[in-house]
C-alpha cells in the first residue's frame, strides 16, 4: 500500500441539506489534529501544504474532500500511522479521540480583520442564504425525481431485481471473515460542488480487480440491490466502503470491498463510467427487472420530467456558484491579513506534530 492515494467526498450539497460523513472515517483513527478557524479562512491549502510532507514519505494516505470547490481538501488520514489531520469545522463530536486543536487565527492580524468585521458578517449572512437556496432547489428535484423513479417501481419484476442480487453477492463475497475487525465507512460516490457534479470513481476503483457497473434508470433497484449486498458483507465480517448519493444520501450509490478486491456502483449519469477492462462487468438493472417497453410507453412523461428535474439541478448549483463567489471575497480578506512568516511557523509545527506523534 506503500506510496498510494485514495480520494473521496466526506461531505454533500445534498437535498438534505449540507451533510458531513467525515467522522465515519475517523473511527479508527487515534490521533486526531483538528484544525480551527472562521468561515473564510481556505483550509483547503494548509491541509495540501501539511499533505505534502506525508505523500514525501511514501505513506498510504487518503484524501477526504469536502465540495466547498472543485478541489477542497476537508482532511488526510494516514492509516498506518493511525493519524488524521481535519478542517474541525462542523465537527461536533471528537470524543474519545486524542485530539489536539490548532487556532489558524494565531497567524491573522486581528486588526486588520476587525476593521472589516461588519462586511465580514454581512458576506456571512449572504453565503448562509445563498447555500439554503440552493439546498431547496435541490430539494424540489428530488421531489421530481421521485415522480420519476415511480414510473420504474410501478413496472419493476421484484423477483428478478432480487435474482440479481442473490447472483451478486455469491460472486462479490467470500466467506465469513473470522477475527477481522469489520468496519463501515461512509462516504459519497460524488458531490454537487458549485461548478457540477465530481467523483474520484476511477480513483478509488484504480486497484480493484473486479468492476461492476450498474446500469438502469431512476427506480429500477441499483440503489436497493447495494442495499441488500452492504447487509450481507457486514454479517460476514467484510469490511465496506459504501459510498452514498450525493444528491439523496438515503440512497447508495457504490460499495468497494478490498478484501475481496471488487466494487459495484452506479454508473448512470452524472457518474457514468463503460468497462474498460476485460474484467469489467455490467449490471443492467433495466433490461433485467424492468417491463419491456417501459422507456417508450412513458416517453413524454419521462422526457417532461427529466427536464424539470435538470432544471432544478441547474438551479441549484447556480445558487451554489454564487455562494462560491461571495466565499471567494470573503477568503481574500483573510488571505490578506495574513502573517506570513506566522503561517509558514504554523504549518511547521503541525508537521513537526505528525512525524513526532507516529515516530
Amino acid at each position: 500500500m506503500a506510496g498510494k492515494i485514495i480520494k473521496y467526498y466526506t461531505d454533500g450539497n445534498t437535498s438534505k441539506g449540507f451533510i458531513s460523513l467525515l467522522h465515519s472515517n475517523l473511527c479508527d483513527v487515534d490521533n486526531l489534529l483538528v484544525l480551527k478557524g472562521p468561515l473564510g479562512m481556505e483550509f483547503s491549502d494548509i491541509i495540501n501544504e501539511i499533505a505534502k510532507d506525508v505523500v514525501s514519505k511514501n505513506c498510504y494516505i487518503e484524501f477526504m474532500y469536502t465540495p466547498e470547490k472543485a478541489d477542497s481538501v476537508r482532511g488526510i488520514k494516514v492509516p498506518d500511522k493511525n493519524i488524521a489531520v481535519v478542517d474541525g469545522r462542523n465537527i461536533e463530536d471528537i470524543a474519545g479521540k486524542n485530539s489536539r486543536f490548532y487556532d489558524l487565527t494565531e497567524f491573522i492580524l486581528s486588526e486588520t480583520v476587525r476593521e472589516s468585521k461588519d462586511y465580514i458578517a454581512r458576506l456571512e449572512k449572504e453565503i448562509e442564504s445563498l447555500k439554503s437556496l440552493a439546498y431547496l432547489a435541490f430539494a424540489d428535484a428530488l421531489k421530481i425525481h421521485d415522480e420519476w423513479e415511480s414510473i420504474y417501481i410501478s413496472n419493476m419484476n421484484f423477483e428478478k431485481a432480487d435474482d440479481i442480487a442473490k447472483k451478486m453477492i455469491n460472486e462479490m463475497l467470500s466467506d465469513t471473515k473470522e477475527g477481522k475487525k469489520q468496519i463501515t465507512y461512509h462516504r459519497f460516490l460524488g458531490a454537487a460542488t458549485p461548478y457540477g457534479s465530481r467523483d474520484f470513481i476511477q480513483n478509488l476503483t484504480e486497484g480493484i480487480n473486479k468492476r461492476y457497473f450498474i446500469k438502469g434508470r431512476p427506480g429500477s433497484g441499483k440503489s436497493t440491490m447495494l442495499k441488500a449486498i452492504l447487509k450481507e458483507a457486514e454479517s460476514r465480517n467484510i469490511t465496506v466502503e459504501v459510498y452514498h448519493c450525493g444528491f439523496d444520501p438515503n440512497s447508495l450509490d457504490m460499495l468497494i470491498l478490498r478484501s475481496e478486491s471488487a466494487a459495484i456502483f452506479d454508473s448512470t449519469a452524472p457518474h457514468e463510467y463503460f468497462p474498460e477492462r476485460k474484467t469489467d462487468t455490467v449490471v443492467d438493472m433495466y433490461y433485467g427487472a424492468i417491463e419491456t417497453g417501459t422507456d417508450e410507453k412513458f416517453e413524454e412523461k419521462l422526457e417532461n420530467i427529466s427536464q424539470r428535474y435538470s432544471e432544478k439541478m441547474k438551479e441549484g448549483t447556480n445558487f451554489l456558484l454564487k455562494a462560491r463567489k461571495e466565499t471567494d471575497i470573503l477568503e481574500k480578506i483573510y488571505k490578506d491579513a495574513e502573517d506570513i512568516s506566522l503561517r509558514e511557523s504554523f504549518i511547521e509545527k503541525i508537521k513537526s506534530d505528525i512525524f513526532k506523534t507516529t515516530g
